[in-house]
């Protein structure tokens, strides 16, 4: 019981800050790569863009399993 209570609450945490934090880190790449590309190579931003929305998916995804696994 005792680890459990121990891991519910970061777990509860991660699922309010991480999506956030990753949607934040994903805008400042997307800002930096637009402006250091400066529209020459558009097909850069992009696949950045797709690999950031695809890792956030498998985030999502995992924070899900486990919560799901923790209850």
């Amino acid at each position: 019981m005792t680890i459990r209570t121990t891991f519910t609450i970061p777990i509860r945490v991660l699922v309010e800050v991480v999506p956030v934090v990753v949607v934040a880190a994903a805008a400042v790449v997307v800002l930096v790569v637009a402006v250091v590309v400066e529209e020459v190579k558009v097909v850069v931003v992009v696949v950045v863009v797709v690999v950031v929305v695809v890792v956030v998916v498998v985030v999502v995804v995992v924070v899900v399993l486990v919560v799901t696994a923790e209850v």
